[in-house]
């Protein structure tokens, strides 16, 4: 079995080749989504962290999850991990990276508290046209 085989079946990516017609095609993994040598990885955030930045523990394909430091995130930002996707089969020995993309979430209810949506709108500043 290929080196490539041996991760994609090991115990922590559970993602597995499946002869289809003489193509290999990869079952859908629970976290991970696959981009050549490179996987995605979407990361849930809170406005709360997302305005004013966390730590954020990135799970990986093998071995510990890599801590990232956010100051602050954007909808939609990515930060790219180097060499901590899938093995290059066209370079031996170098492998993709990991992509992760931050989705910002949003409160599920309006502020209706005036205090609340006062003070928010004094702290945050207005959309400028420029």
């Amino acid at each position: 079995m290929c080196r490539l085989c041996t991760l994609l079946n090991s115990k922590f990516c559970r993602v597995q080749q499946v002869l289809l017609g003489g193509h290999f095609q990869d079952k859908p993994h629970k976290i991970f989504k696959r981009e050549a040598c490179d996987i995605r990885y979407i990361h849930r955030i809170s406005l709360r962290d997302a305005l004013c930045g966390c730590t954020v523990e990135v799970p990986t394909l093998t071995g510990p999850p890599t801590t990232l430091r956010l100051d602050s995130i954007k909808p939609n930002t990515v930060r790219r991990i180097t060499g901590k996707g899938l093995p290059n089969p066209k370079a031996p020995g170098h492998y993709g990276d990991l992509i992760v993309q931050f989705e910002v979430e949003f409160p599920s209810k309006p502020i209706t508290d005036p205090l609340q949506r006062e003070q928010l709108m004094r702290i945050l500043p207005p959309l400028s046209h420029a």
